[in-house]
């Protein structure tokens, strides 16, 4: 078999090595500040058993534990410090349970606590270094994996345009495969068993249920022979209100939906609260920002200065939005949706509000009015409600919140130009539906400032 993964199978091994030297050098590093610097660099034989002690516990730690052992989508700087951190205070625990049992009073404390001070400084900046290189080389397409899509179904799209939004995990496209042929399908099975056997596809991913199941055992019984690794995913959206639980009885997984209701009192309260605070705030300081922008409008092109438009809000209620005028006047009264820069309906000063999100301030009076929240999912029109409803019924589940004037889908995918990318964008707001939390929700706003400051929305 060829070496696949063979430089991922290094990675831990060179962490492993990188935090044993790290280690040493913290602990060489508060010796000698603490004791100063000798001519013969000899270390007192009591600190040379500390510190052989210390990388004996490291390294079993190291192996015990699997701290390195990462996926490309779980691969991200919190995970990694966690995971860092739980081995430095377990380490620093049984140092302490050492310290008692052989009555080494005589060891410095200041060198043992800046030992960890130090080691845990430089692990993290290895972690940052090696994770901000490791995402510039994936995305720049090198140390890629190649994965494919078994079944297709409308939920097969969203694992592409997943990959393609985060191309520093260096995940590349290889096709879709499915027994049924049609526009979008590479090849078949017999197809997709070749491209296994050549090692040009490092991950399936099998969608169900647009894949049968004796189909997909033959597949996976494949795929093993070739270490090809094997995900299987399934398309829950038309039951899934609140969040999804995995429980094992026994050996069997099982699936719990969760029944409790989307927001309790407490939650609500603290929402509405900081909605009516922060839109209140945020007039009163773009008040001057506010009006420039009401006049350039209203100067750059014949029409009103705001566009009024009847939007789908809580639970199923229609209410009025408010925003800056965009496009020419009287264009925005069609359903059409809007093809982003091309669209000729767009005034060149509309392009600029929509690429910053300016046209979108107005909607702060639909928040103080309680038609709408700071984050939620977006607000769409009855025309576009209808026909997602039609493909997608758990666009429902969205209705039981306020719209907002920023969304996890409009953040992670951004303005959706018909019903197909609608729905794609609809996964995001649901996975929002079930960790909806007041972090989450400043974590959205951050990135919609982002968005704003680089000018990246459509």
């Amino acid at each position: 078999m060829p070496g696949r993964y063979r430089y991922s199978q290094l990675l831990p091994i060179l962490n492993i090595v990188v935090d044993s030297v790290l280690l040493n050098i913290a602990f060489l590093l508060v010796y000698y500040t603490k004791f100063g610097l000798r001519e013969d660099l000899i270390m007192d034989e009591a600190y040379m058993g500390l510190l052989v002690a210390f990388n004996a516990l490291w390294l079993a730690f190291s192996i015990t534990k699997y701290p390195y052992e990462k996926s490309r989508i779980s691969f991200n700087l919190p995970t990694l410090l966690v995971q860092y951190f739980q081995v430095v205070i377990l380490h620093a625990g049984f140092i302490a349970i050492l310290w008692v049992l052989i009555k080494g009073f005589h060891y410095s404390r200041y060198h043992i606590a800046g030992t960890y001070f130090v080691f845990a400084f430089l692990g993290t900046t290895w972690r940052f270094s090696s994770l901000i290189f490791l995402k510039w080389y994936r995305a720049a397409g090198y140390n890629t994996r190649k994965y494919s899509i078994v079944g297709y179904g409308k939920l097969a799209p969203t694992i592409v345009h997943y990959f393609n939004s985060y191309p520093e995990m260096g995940y590349q496209f290889s096709g879709y495969y499915d027994t049924t042929p049609s526009r979008h399908i590479n090849g078949d099975l017999d197809d997709l068993k070749i491209m296994i056997a050549r090692y040009e596809i490092d991950t399936l991913y099998c969608c169900l249920p647009y894949l049968h199941h004796h189909h997909l055992k033959d597949i996976i019984e494949f795929a093993q022979n070739y270490s090809c690794e094997v995900k299987i995913f399934f398309d829950y959206r038309s039951f899934v209100n609140k969040e999804v639980n995995v429980e094992y009885h026994g050996f069997v997984p099982v699936i719990s939906l969760s029944d409790k209701p989307f927001r309790d009192l407490k939650a609500s309260l603290i929402k509405r609260t900081f909605d009516i605070i922060f839109s209140l705030t945020s007039l009163l300081l773009l008040a001057p920002l506010l009006f420039l922008i009401a006049l350039i409008t209203k100067f750059t092109s014949p029409g009103p200065i705001f566009f009024n438009q009847e939007r789908i809000g809580q639970f199923g209620k229609s209410f009025t939005i408010y925003k800056f005028r965009s496009m020419y006047s009287r264009s925005e009264a069609t359903p059409i949706p809007s093809q982003g820069a091309l669209d000729p309906r767009i005034t060149h000063w509309g392009h600029f509000m929509r690429k910053t999100r300016l046209d979108e301030l107005p909607q702060f009076f639909n928040v103080l009015k309680g038609d709408m929240s700071i984050v939620g999912p977006r607000p769409l029109t009855v025309f576009d409600v209808e026909g997602i409803m039609e493909v997608a019924p758990e666009y429902r589940f969205l209705l039981t919140m306020r719209p907002g004037i920023t969304s996890f889908g409009q953040v992670s995918y951004g303005h959706a130009r018909n019903v197909e990318e609608s729905v794609a964008r609809l996964l995001y707001d649901l996975e929002y539906l079930k960790k909806n939390s007041f972090t989450e929700d400043i974590r959205i706003m951050v990135k919609t400032l982002q968005v704003m400051v680089k000018a990246n929305g459509r």
